[in-house]
């Protein structure tokens, strides 16, 4: 059985005995960057420090979570900052680092990385020796990691993670930026923490689009997005919001409400806004969306009732590898049969495979069935490929209002 699918998917674990096990047995001391590359994201450091007018290279960062990502290191080669500690729980991961820098430094004396074994949720005042605050804390995938679902446990981790980092970044000009997928559960944890804290810590919340040029190569319509939420006291209004599109090279900000649909809609707007751009890399074939109308006249369309929904689900396996092109097309064609019980009409449609981390990918498809069939679906795709799939978990389920066609 293979090391992953003993562990268990990495969603939502932040124990450090989980993630030694993880990168003794999975990962085995391949690199693995979480979603993007630095050359993806240098743009949003630049808009940061412009204003402060600081160099990138004067930044004091502390990278949460950092596993074995080589960000440190090039972050010093690229744009020579050279103060950054880097912390994980897991001893096995920093065990891995501390002999990277060791050979780093000695070729790069220049080069300050210290590499400590922390949780992340505790506070970590006492972190670095001259107790000096950080510019920035750094956030690829973390956040993403640690929170599987909208739920009072991720709330509570999303309250910790947070109120420990403003402990350690500057209190007026201070960042937390984190690379994330900003699914809707992640996007609803932040908004809510943020809510809750009410501008007395954290000031304002920057959204920003990647560089469309380099993250079209990744697979998937949900490219990463780069939070960054500014330490300090916010005015009357509390936390502020601001959308920043990226446009012909440089960043073109929208203020706008600081609420959950807010932020919400304008990531998923600017998502739709790539695509029609171009740069959607989903590898979905048109061909499969394409209704089957070969069947009898009378039970080829169906206009959907009150009863029918369109819901989103995030399949993940149990191991690196899985061929999720194959298996989409399996769903997309005749998945059911009348043997598993389904009481109506069903379609899967747009899919995307996405990063989890560590090479593991998932599948996120959108189906069109009936409230009443929708636990069923989950069920049987979970019982059919138990072998192979850890978790089915549904999004997003929203009533149709349209008229659609249906497979029959």
């Amino acid at each position: 059985m293979n090391a992953l699918q003993n562990l268990g998917d990495p969603a939502g674990h932040s124990s450090a005995e989980y993630w030694d096990k993880f990168f003794t047995t999975v990962t085995n001391s391949t690199v693995f960057e979480w979603y993007c590359d630095l050359v993806d994201f240098i743009s949003v450091f630049h808009s940061i420090t412009a204003p402060l007018h600081l160099p990138i290279s004067s930044l004091f960062l502390l990278h949460g979570g950092t596993g074995n990502s080589d960000l440190i290191f090039e972050l010093f080669t690229q744009h020579n900052v050279s103060k950054s500690i880097a912390i994980d729980i897991s001893s096995v991961a920093i065990e891995e680092m501390k002999q990277k820098s060791s050979q780093f430094s000695s070729e790069n004396p220049k080069f300050l990385g210290e590499f400590l074994q922390a949780d992340v949720l505790q506070p970590l005042l006492n972190i670095h020796q001259t107790n000096s605050l950080f510019d920035g804390y750094v956030d690829k995938g973390l956040f993403d990691a640690m929170m599987s679902k909208f739920d009072e446990e991720c709330k509570e981790k999303t309250s910790a993670l947070f109120t420990s980092a403003a402990s350690v970044l500057k209190p007026t000009t201070g960042f937390y930026l984190a690379i994330s997928l900003a699914e809707e559960h992640v996007v609803r944890l932040l908004v809510d923490y943020l809510q809750n804290d009410s501008g007395e810590s954290w000031k304002s919340l920057d959204v920003f689009e990647l560089d469309p040029f380099f993250t079209s190569g990744k697979k998937g319509k949900l490219r990463p997005f780069c939070f960054v939420v500014h330490r300090g006291v916010g005015g009357e209004e509390g936390v502020t919001f601001n959308f920043n599109n990226f446009i012909n090279g440089q960043y073109a900000t929208t203020k706008g409400e600081f609420s959950f649909e807010s932020v919400n809609n304008a990531v998923n707007d600017s998502r739709d806004s790539y695509a029609e751009a171009g740069y959607n890399n989903s590898n979905n074939n048109s061909n499969n969306n394409n209704i089957n109308n070969n069947k009898d006249t009378n039970n080829s369309t169906n206009t959907p009732d009150a009863s029918m929904c369109c819901a989103t689900l995030h399949i993940k396996p149990f191991e690196p590898g899985f061929n999720w092109e194959q298996f989409a097309t399996k769903l997309k064609s005749e998945y059911f049969t009348e043997e598993d019980g389904l009481t109506s009409n069903y379609e899967f449609k747009d899919y995307e495979i996405v990063p989890v981390g560590y090479g593991v990918y998932k599948l996120v498809i959108t189906i069109v069935t009936s409230f009443e069939d929708l636990d069923l679906v989950v069920e049987l795709i979970g019982d059919k490929e138990d072998d192979d799939i850890s978790s089915v978990d549904v999004e997003d389920v929203r009533q149709l209002v349209s008229d659609l066609k249906f497979k029959t």
